[in-house]
Formats: C-alpha cells, structure tokens, sequence
C-alpha cells in the first residue's frame, strides 16, 4: 500500500511539474503572436509608402495665369483650320474673346528636368496667344466630350478631356507673338509641363 501511495504521490507531483512548464511557454505564445500581427502590419504599410512612392503622386503645380490682352488684338494674316473636316475661318471667330498665357519657370523637358532655352540656356519663357478650344466649338456648333489636334505632318497630339481643364486648351494663333510662317496654328494645353505635349502646325482639331 505505502508503495502505490508513494506511486501516486510522485505521479501528482510529475503532473504538477509537467503543467508548470507549459503554462509561461503558452503565455509566452500568446503575448508574441499579437506582436507578429503588428509586424505584419508595419511591414504592409512600409510597402503601400514604397509604392506610393515610386508611382508618386505628381505635386500639385500651380498653373500658368489666362490673362486677357490690354487692348484689342488683331493677327497679322488671316488664318483657316479644319474641325472633324469642316473648315473655320478667322472671320468667324472675330466675336471670340481672345487669351494668352505666358509659361515660365513652368515647362519640362522629356527627362523631367526644367526647359531651357537652346540658345541661350536661360529656363524656357513661352507665350500663346488664341483662343480656348471650347470657345471654338460653342461658335461654330461642335459638340463632344473629348478633342485632340493633327499637325500638317500627320503628327497627333494627345486626346484630351474638354471636361478637365478647358480653359486651358487654346488653340494659339501666335507663339511668343508671331504667327506660323505657313499659316498654321499651336495647340497649346497650357496646364501640361512637357514641352513635347504643345503641337505646332495645327491644321485640324479631331473632336470625339
């Protein structure tokens, strides 16, 4: 009997022991695992900044001032475009209020870096003088919710919005006041930096 007592006693004492040893390791567990969560977490936002970084938001650039001239303008020659394949004369835009925009410390080039002058390397001045897109199209009777322009040489700009920034699509008749020797027109989306999205030679604006 004092023998399977003993037995018992020592079996109790190895449970007892046994429980002891367990109970720190599982709370142990349990106060790390809401620390693995918070590392996860940690880890997921680095990665969404990391992302948002190298897709970067563009900062918010202020744009170039629309100014109405002084004083009545009136273009040295006579000039014609096309709209979807109809042709707009000068004279029918004469009732048209007409706008310039001076772009400076404004203009990137392809490489994002800022524009500068060829000749002389100072940063990059552009004037535009004409008439906003939409104004056009309200004078002749053209609707659609999107426009882009084509060159003499077949090139084409990019398709723009006419809901998003319109009063800074113009279409130019002078570039720093001077009108294209062979009577052709700018496109000039005046909140655009990169010189490469200006078109000069503009025989046709393409409305969608």
């Amino acid at each position: 009997m004092k023998a399977k007592k003993l037995l018992v006693l020592l079996l109790g004492l190895a449970l007892v022991f046994a429980f002891a040893a367990c109970g720190p390791a599982d709370e142990e567990a349990a106060e790390e695992a809401p620390a693995e969560e918070t590392a996860e977490e940690t880890a997921e936002e680095t990665a969404a900044e990391d992302a948002a970084s190298e897709t970067g938001e563009a900062a918010e650039v202020e744009l170039p001032e629309i100014n109405v001239p002084g004083q009545a303008i009136e273009f040295a020659s006579p000039f014609t475009f096309k709209v979807n394949g109809t042709e707009v004369t000068s004279d029918q835009l004469k009732d048209l209020q007409i706008y310039k925009v001076k772009l400076e410390n404004f203009l990137l080039d392809k490489d994002g870096n800022p524009a500068t002058n060829k000749d002389t390397g100072e940063p990059l001045v552009v004037s535009y003088t004409g008439y906003k897109v939409v104004d056009i199209l309200e004078a002749i009777g053209v609707e659609g919710s999107s426009v882009y322009a084509a060159a003499s040489d077949g090139y084409e700009s990019d398709v723009y919005d006419l809901s998003v920034n319109p009063d800074y699509l113009i279409l130019a008749v002078e570039k720093d006041k001077e009108q294209a020797p062979d009577g052709t027109l700018f496109f000039a989306p005046c909140f655009e930096q990169t010189t490469g999205r200006y078109v000069h030679s503009v025989v046709e604006l393409i409305v969608e």
